[in-house]
């Protein structure tokens, strides 16, 4: 047989390369080395290399795991999230799973994709709770919430932790993270029971830092010597929180007169840091140096630290003014003075003009009111001395003169027999100036005077409403509360309703409100509280009953403002609006217009109909509100805003409904309209647009350069690159490339900088400059995010490897197309011409690995065309390797699937005529020649067949040529 078919034989035969004969141990060996010595970047090219080499060696799950990890140590969280895709698609059994979903996580909270984050670590937690990092897992997600002040469920998942996790190195952390999440919860006590449980457990700095809280916590309860005792502590070790620390302990020293302890805390924090390491604590030291009497020492080490930025100089003149007055240095006094007021600190300088007393704060005022308190002292007695002092206050009063007012009122209080005119009224101004402290302690000082027990239900009523403006909402509460047996009752609830909504316990606050409303009903405060009760309600998003609470306003409101009838008829309109009860809402809109009858509300209540019909997605009845509204504002010529906005929105509602050539009519007559409005850039984006999906180039062109003309801070930008791609679209590359190249010059870092060097890189390839195209197609994917799957990014990495391969730059493309092909953001039908021309490439240098790629195809790709020129490839590699079983075992899949249509249908049947006879199967090697003479009689294998069979057949000498060559029954199987 053989010396009849030599030919044959050289026609199917071809070498094979192999590769280095370096192991999978070897490669996974030294890269573990180099992981191990944190020599990350060499560790992962050795297991990119195991990887590469040994796709299903037993160390390709350790290697795809340890390469992310090396990346993350690298700072490469888009390659390290990329291969961890990669490794948990691709090894669902391996044990590295839960530490994988944990670097995951790590790499997403680098990245400040913090959901992403958390929903990595409570997959360890749930999926591997026995992963050695579950623990710092479960952390890190109350950590995530308490970064967010997410404080109740930073404690819930912290409270986890410990409990499922007793005994994890973790713990303290632990501990200390849900004491201060309890604190800033406003839980103090909660807070307080665990941070001393960690205090008692805690050594060294987790003991310093428990006691760092604990003694805040002592403080904000206004326990000083506890806090001191906590500080202390809290200093002994150093941390973080050293500097705070000693802040506190010296304030709070000064602040108890205790100058030797402040000057010794201030001191060692100094003497044990480096000079002027905390502006704060020097402010603090030169405090006590001057309490001490040092004041030349102060001034020296002020000296030292002046050219330094400090927001602490202006109290540090103020002491140095202290010290020298007190001292009765004028000179140093007078500089240190024109120093702080050099400072522009009013209040600073303010207080210290009172504390010496020696200063004018004002141009003069004070001396002129002298004259005026002179003259009133000239022209009264004894009698009227006072009243006109009173009178002169109310006067001062009213011209706006408060500080002069208060003077005088407060003189006239020494001298009336009935103050308590004079009292109300000066309460009431110091109030309205925000002076509460003054306020409150003048009200002190009432309750000293004559007939205040006739009167004492009116100080109480003053005294909460002094707290409500001091914000010290539990003495207000507890004066309200007070009064609520009064006949100030409805008074008393309303400001409870008050504090509670400032509290933001909105419920409180409804219950409050609804208490004036239901017992109250002739209450000066009844109107008010309903109309309070309905907006904590819309707040509370009770929207049905703040709709009838503000119907209930509208209705009581109709005798008498009919601007605050028709405001109850638009807040409940509002709420209709609010519950998607769009048709409703447009009634009540409607009903609100015509209550304000005419006016900018009137307009604005229109609008909102128009809105109605557009959420309710009538677009019909839209349109005509819309443009209903344009024609009313037009005939009066209010050209403003509501106009605008009506014009806009009309020309919204247009798009929606599909009239494009409508939207374009409205917003380019907006334009002519309204230049330079507020919506002038968004529309003429808007236009730019859609002439360019509708492939009007010089029409879209003139809108961006329109846009770039006018510098537009939202889209100048945007419409450079926009320009450029219309360019490419219009088939225009040279003046594309010329303006996407200016636009990258100028925004390197621009938003669309990445697009435009996609797009760049579409005009070069376009014109065939390979090698520009290839590397702004680079430039493109060096920016684009590692989980980016747009269509662009897929695009330049597919014409990447085109490129080199049809330049044949192959020493380039093995590398990149293997990267490529492990890309998890590629679809197989992406990759598949890719794997093509691998399998293509390796055919002739190693046929192993060109059927690796090949077997990809015919296994799992759904387009045909790839899947018979794969299935084909792989028969003719196992032809050559004489593999002829598994040669047949793809032709005849092959043939099944593509016998009518196939490329290669009749090379098939040949080859298996081939590998038939190879295989010693000389009967059906026949009857495939026969096959491809009587069916394909015309093809190039034809004449060979005949030939095959004619030597088979003589050799046999079985039967004729005739007779052989009568086949036309036969079918393959």
């Amino acid at each position: 047989m053989k010396k009849i078919m030599p030919w044959l034989m050289i026609v199917f035969m071809a070498s094979a390369l192999t590769l280095a004969a370096q192991t999978a141990e070897d490669l996974y060996v030294n890269a573990s080395k180099a992981f191990d010595e944190k020599a990350y970047a060499l560790a992962a090219n050795q297991y990119v290399r195991l990887i590469t080499m040994f796709p299903l060696s037993a160390a390709a799950d350790k290697a795809h795991y340890y390469l992310s990890v090396s990346y993350y140590h690298l700072g490469e969280y888009e390659k390290t999230i990329r291969y961890l895709g990669i490794f948990l698609k691709q090894y669902p059994l391996s044990p590295l799973r839960g530490k994988a979903y944990y670097w995951l996580a790590q790499s997403y909270y680098k990245k400040k994709d913090l959901p992403l984050a958390r929903d990595n670590y409570r997959t360890v937690v749930e999926q591997y709770p026995d992963d050695d990092y579950a623990p710092l897992c479960a952390y890190s997600i109350g950590y995530i919430f308490f970064e967010q002040k997410r404080y109740e469920e930073a404690i819930f998942e912290f409270k986890t932790v410990l409990t499922r996790y007793p005994k994890s190195a973790i713990t303290s952390e632990v501990m200390l993270r849900l004491g201060i999440a309890y604190n800033a919860n406003g839980q103090d006590p909660e807070g307080t029971a665990m941070l001393t449980r960690l205090y008692t457990a805690a050594q060294g700095r987790y003991r310093s830092l428990a006691a760092y809280y604990l003694a805040r916590n002592h403080m904000t309860m206004g326990r000083n010597t506890n806090a001191m005792n906590f500080f202390r502590e809290a200093v002994s070790e150093p941390s973080e929180i050293l500097e705070n620390a000693t802040g506190y302990l010296v304030t709070l020293s000064l602040d108890a007169k205790d100058i030797a302890g402040a000057y010794a805390y201030a001191k060692r924090f100094i003497n044990t840091t480096p000079v002027t390491p905390s502006m704060y604590i020097a402010y603090l030291y030169i405090r006590t140096l001057i309490a001490r009497g040092e004041g030349r020492e102060a001034a020296a080490y002020y000296d030292t630290i002046k050219h330094l930025p400090m927001s602490y100089r202006p109290e540090i003149f103020a002491e140095f003014v202290r010290y020298y007055y007190a001292a009765n240095d004028l000179v140093n006094g007078e500089r240190f003075m024109q120093s702080l007021a050099g400072e522009h600190a009013t209040n600073t300088l303010a207080e210290t003009l009172t504390a010496v007393g020696t200063l004018y704060r004002t141009s003069g005022s004070f001396s002129n009111a002298a004259v005026f308190y002179s003259r009133a002292s000239v022209f009264s007695n004894a009698d009227t001395y006072g009243p006109a002092r009173y009178g002169l206050g109310i006067a001062l009063a009213g011209l706006g003169r408060t500080n002069d007012a208060v003077s005088e009122l407060r003189a006239s209080l020494n001298l009336l027999k009935d103050k308590w005119p004079a009292f109300f009224f000066l309460t009431g101004i110091l109030i309205d100036d925000g002076r509460t402290n003054d306020a409150l302690m003048l009200i002190g000082a009432g309750e000293k005077y004559d007939g205040y027990a006739e009167h004492k239900t009116d100080v109480l009523e003053l005294k909460s409403y002094v707290f409500l403006e001091m914000k010290d909402y539990e003495k207000a509460k507890a004066a309200a509360r007070e009064l609520t047996a009064t006949d100030y009752a409805d008074r008393a609830y309303y400001r409870l309703g008050v504090i509670a909504y400032n509290e933001k316990d909105y419920e409180g606050s409804r219950a409050h409100f609804a208490t004036v409303v239901t017992k109250y009903p002739s209450s000066v405060k009844y109107l008010q509280s309903l109309k309070e009760l309905a907006e904590v309600c819309y707040r509370l998003k009770r929207y049905a009953d703040a709709r009838g609470y503000f119907l209930s306003y509208a209705a009581a409101r109709t005798k008498g403002s009919a601007g605050d009838y028709a405001y109850g008829l638009m807040r409940a309109a509002w709420c209709d609006f609010s519950l998607s009860d769009y048709t409703a809402s447009a009634k009540r809109f409607r009903e609100a217009a015509d209550a304000y009858k005419e006016g900018e509300q009137f307009f604005q209540a229109h609008m909102l109909v128009a809105k109605s019909h557009y959420n309710a997605r009538a677009y019909k009845e839209a349109i005509e509100q819309y443009r209903w509204l344009i024609k009313q504002l037009e005939n009066l010529k209010l050209h403003g805003d509501i106009l605008l906005d009506a014009c806009y929105d009309l020309g919204g509602a247009y798009t929606i409904s599909g009239r494009d050539e409508d939207a374009e009519r409205v917003w380019q007559l907006m334009l002519t309209r309204f230049p330079g409005n507020k919506y002038a850039d968004e529309v003429m984006m808007k236009l730019a647009d859609t002439h360019l999906q509708k492939k009007r180039y010089d029409a879209s062109a003139g809108y961006y350069d329109a846009l770039i003309a006018r510098q537009s801070p939202r889209y100048a930008e945007e419409a450079r690159y926009r320009k450029g791609d219309a360019l490419v679209a219009a088939g225009s590359y040279k003046d594309a490339m010329k303006v996407l190249k200016d636009y990258i010059d100028d925004y390197p870092k621009g938003q669309f900088v990445r697009d435009a060097y996609y797009k760049l890189a579409v005009a070069y390839h376009r014109t065939e400059f390979t090698a520009e195209a290839v590397a702004n197609y680079r430039k493109a994917l060096a920016l684009a995010p590692a989980a980016d799957a747009s269509a662009e990014t897929r695009a330049a990495k597919i014409a990447i490897a085109d490129i080199l391969y049809d330049t044949k730059q192959f020493g380039e493309w093995l590398p990149y197309v293997k990267s490529v092909i492990d890309d998890a953001s590629l679809s197989g039908e992406e990759k598949t011409p890719i794997l093509l021309e691998l399998g293509t490439y390796f055919e002739d240098i190693d046929p192993a690995v060109s059927a690796t790629y090949y077997q990809r195809i015919a296994d799992h790709e759904a387009n045909p065309k790839a899947a018979e020129a794969a299935m084909f490839s792989l028969a003719r590699i196992y032809f050559k390797a004489k593999d002829y079983a598994k040669a047949q075992q793809y032709l005849k899949r092959y043939y099944t699937a593509f016998s009518e249509a196939g490329e290669h249908r009749v090379d098939a049947v040949f080859f298996l005529a081939c590998t038939s006879y190879y295989g010693g199967d000389m009967e059906t090697a026949k009857k495939y020649f026969r096959y491809i003479v009587t069916t394909h009689p015309t093809s190039t294998r034809a004449e060979l067949s005949k030939n095959i069979l004619a030597e088979m057949l003589d050799e046999d000498n079985k039967t004729s040529r005739s007779s052989i060559l009568d086949t036309r029954s036969f079918e393959i199987r």
